[in-house]
């Protein structure tokens, strides 16, 4: 399993079907992973969603906190208040720029099938980067 991506992994462990014991093993490869994932800093996605102002759709990696709450996909643009607006657009700005790692809020741009909560938890508490398995802005 340690050849695999990230990506290759959530491909397979879809593609597991009913095979409970290689779904447990692939789960258990991609939860290992989440805390060293750093492929999205919030530098990036405050790039993308901010500065040049896409709408950024998430996938989440299948067994994170995210996926649990939000499904596999949402579109949205994220939102900062002002000490976090000013720390991301300083370490963005930096010489050599800084990539962090954390907890973005968000707006939700398409409602898919999020109810009122779900969507209030993205405002409030939002996701954490190293749940992310793609962006794409669009």
């Amino acid at each position: 399993m340690e050849n695999f991506n990230l990506s290759e992994l959530t491909i397979y462990l879809e593609a597991s079907g009913e095979d409970l014991v290689l779904k447990s093993i692939i789960e258990t490869e991609i939860q290992k992973r989440i805390p060293i994932n750093r492929q999205y800093s919030r530098e990036y996605l405050f790039q993308k969603s901010i500065l040049e102002r896409h709408s950024i759709g998430v996938n989440f990696l299948p067994t994170t906190d995210s996926f649990k709450y939000y499904g596999h996909n949402i579109t949205i643009e994220i939102s900062l208040d002002e000490s976090e607006f000013k720390e991301i657009s300083t370490n963005f700005n930096s010489k050599p720029p800084i990539n962090t790692e954390g907890r973005l809020k968000a707006s939700l741009l398409v409602k898919e099938n999020l109810n009122e909560s779900q969507i209030e938890r993205l405002r409030t508490i939002g996701f954490h980067t190293n749940e992310i398995l793609e962006v794409e802005c669009l």
